[in-house]
């Protein structure tokens, strides 16, 4: 209800041969903000990725090396 609340996606409650149904779709806004963070966990896993390679400065000035 928060996310629908916020304009990011729109709940649909109906029925489909008497069973309950329920769709979620992602609006242009929703999209736009997953997008976005997507982008930001490539970062953190960019940047993970290059502490565990020994790319980046440690405390000191010294670099761990892969073993």
């Amino acid at each position: 209800q928060v996310l629908e609340e916020a304009g990011l996606v729109t709940v649909e409650k109906g029925f489909e041969k008497k069973r309950p149904l329920t769709v979620c779709r992602l609006t242009g806004a929703g999209r736009a903000r997953f997008v976005e963070y997507l982008s930001v966990l490539e970062s953190v896993v960019r940047d993970a990725a290059r502490e565990a390679d020994g790319d980046a400065p440690q405390p000191g000035g010294a670099r761990l090396k892969p073993a």
